[in-house]
């Protein structure tokens, strides 16, 4: 533990980001728009349910959302109505 919180662990880094991978924009361009884009709001907290279980909820949200917008792309490549 570090006593700090996930986004304030990965802020103090992030400033190495440009000397460890400085073409990392040019690289990943999704992520220079995601990091753009304002964060929305975390829903509140629900005291009945464990950090583990609210985590995985929302890392299964976010990587299903991932799936589907992949799943999208691809058919519209492919054409397909």
């Amino acid at each position: 533990m570090t006593g700090q919180s996930d986004e304030e662990w990965w802020f103090a880094r992030s400033a190495l980001l440009g000397e460890v991978a400085p073409d990392f924009a040019d690289r990943f361009p999704d992520v220079g728009r995601l990091e753009s884009e304002s964060a929305p709001e975390p829903p509140p907290a629900d005291d009945t349910v464990s950090y583990l279980e609210r985590q995985a909820r929302e890392t299964f949200t976010t990587g299903l959302g991932v799936l589907l917008d992949g799943i999208e792309a691809a058919v519209r490549r492919a054409g397909a109505p």
